[in-house]
């Protein structure tokens, strides 16, 4: 009797891991919307402006550490020939020295609606070290690794936005910073892929005013 509850049990467990694990798998299998447009919507009538785009500037400290002190600027270029340039660029100072990222990735773009892709097909990334006496104007205005070529390489990546008319921001749907993503952001959070209802104006609204690396770029704003 305790042989036929055991192999009761197993089977049990094996169903539930099998249903589990397809779970995990169809909810992994629903976030690949981020990465194409909706195809429901008429592209004629896509309404969001080419030109530059700008994520609100980032500042933040180690906790208690007075000699650390990291920025990050990002910038989108839409051109009119359905081009785009992802711009990003980090300063790190610490233990006397700045540590220096830049990244430039190279694509097209395509817009339905009030959704655009950012397709990625060339990375071209650099970085240095320079002490922390150095200035390095705002904005990086000059480029502080000027004697450094940049590493360029194929680069396929895909990431989904969704433009706001009222502020003129396009938010991605996934965290991503210097093309390093993170499992969080507006998509993991809305219904239904593409539904763009009160929850999930509430939802983008949200990520778009997180104090560090909101999820969000204004049109023409340089600050």
């Amino acid at each position: 009797m305790a042989k036929i509850l055991f192999i009761f049990n197993f089977k049990t467990l094996k169903n539930a891991t099998i249903l589990l694990l397809g779970g995990i798998s169809m909810s992994c299998a629903d976030m690949s919307w981020i990465r194409v447009l909706p195809t429901d919507l008429d592209p004629t009538k896509a309404v969001i402006p080419i030109g530059l785009y700008t994520r609100p500037i980032t500042n933040k400290s180690a906790m208690g550490a007075k000699d650390h002190e990291l920025e990050i600027y990002e910038w989108i270029h839409l051109t009119s020939d359905k081009r785009f340039v992802k711009k990003y660029l980090s300063k790190e100072k610490r233990e006397g020295k700045q540590f220096i990222k830049q990244k430039l990735g190279h694509g097209f773009y395509e817009k339905n609606g009030s959704w655009i892709l950012l397709g990625t097909e060339i990375l071209k990334s650099k970085d240095c070290e320079i002490p922390s006496t150095i200035s390095i104007p705002y904005q990086f205005k000059s480029d502080p690794c000027l004697e450094i070529p940049f590493r360029e390489m194929e680069f396929n990546h895909k990431l989904l936005y969704h433009y706001d008319s009222k502020d003129l921001s396009i938010a991605h749907l996934q965290y991503e910073s210097g093309y390093e993503e993170a499992n969080f952001g507006i998509a993991w959070e809305v219904k239904k892929a593409y539904l763009e209802d009160v929850l999930f104006k509430k939802i983008r609204a949200k990520y778009a005013k997180k104090e560090f690396q909101p999820h969000v770029y204004y049109y023409g704003r340089l600050d």
